[in-house]
């Protein structure tokens, strides 16, 4: 970005891309079989491949510099998912970052077999986090929190060195005058999702973020969309509802309808803004501008 220059970034989560029609029987002695269970009974009839081509259409249509994908894109985090993924995301109608969730990483897996098919898209080893996405003024910072969890879990965890090199990452951007945007599955904020599906070692996020400075954090998980803030910061927090759920059986829920966030910011000399609009579809499948704020703040030139 120049002096007066604007960037767009698109944000959707929780694609839950539909998995392939047989799961072989070998991979269901584990936590999967529930999830498996789940997914034929009732997450099937929510997460629709339908809608989720329809955000896309409407995130092509918004003309994006780049796309910010924050974890589960897969059901069951199995090999021919990450596969499947990945063909996705080299579809994707803007260059893509992606991060993994709890349902990608449901069990071990070798890494070889599913998170490196995202290398590009993400990182080269689990080591390598947090990953820094360069544009100009701008820098995305992709932290991974999927981690395998005991059944009936969809805890995340960042881990005390990732932490550490976040904290020392955040550190570094901030002295360079950079706009930080920071993407992580779990809300890193108590009250967005029940204990057993949390982060659990969120108090030692929340510090590396305010240590460290962040202008912005990006999270899926919840399946909601929500706005709030760190605590003891002034660091916007944006969640955003499952880009593939249905939300019109029954009653329609506007809060956990389909939707992604677009972000533009804007840095015009020493003053940048952020403006996040999020675009959610409505009770008659119309993708339409829902909730809208700007965070606004300067830096040195």
């Amino acid at each position: 970005m120049t002096q007066t220059s604007s960037l767009r970034i698109a944000h959707l989560s929780d694609v839950h891309l539909p998995p392939p029609d047989r799961v072989p029987l070998r991979t269901l002695f584990n936590k999967r079989a529930l999830s498996v269970v789940s997914w034929r009974r009732v997450r099937s009839h929510h997460h629709r491949p339908e809608i989720l081509s329809q955000i896309v259409a409407d995130i092509a249509a918004h003309a994006p510099d780049l796309i910010a994908v924050t974890g589960d894109l897969t059901n069951f985090g199995l090999p021919s998912e990450y596969a499947a993924a990945a063909r996705w995301l080299s579809a994707l109608p803007a260059p893509a970052r992606a991060i993994m969730g709890n349902h990608d990483m449901m069990t071990a897996i070798d890494w070889r077999r599913g998170p490196a098919l995202w290398s590009q898209w993400m990182a080269e080893d689990a080591a390598s986090f947090p990953v820094v996405t360069r544009m100009g003024p701008v820098a995305l910072i992709s932290v991974n929190s999927g981690v395998p969890s005991l059944p009936t879990f969809a805890t995340g965890r960042v881990g005390r060195e990732q932490a550490a090199r976040l904290t020392q990452t955040l550190a570094a951007l901030g002295r360079e005058n950079v706009v930080r945007i920071v993407m992580i599955h779990h809300p890193p904020v108590r009250g967005l999702v029940r204990r057993r599906k949390a982060l659990d070692d969120m108090r030692s996020f929340q510090k590396a973020l305010r240590q460290g400075g962040a202008e912005l954090v990006l999270h899926g998980h919840s399946h909601v969309t929500t706005h709030t803030t760190i605590p003891k910061s002034n660091i916007s927090v944006q969640g955003v509802a499952s880009a593939s759920f249905v939300a019109s059986h029954g009653r329609f829920t506007p809060h956990r309808a389909a939707a992604w966030n677009q972000l533009d910011i804007t840095q015009d000399g020493p003053r940048w803004s952020i403006h996040v609009t999020t675009r959610a579809m409505d009770a008659d499948g119309v993708i339409r501008p829902a909730h809208a704020y700007r965070i606004a703040g300067s830096i040195s030139v």
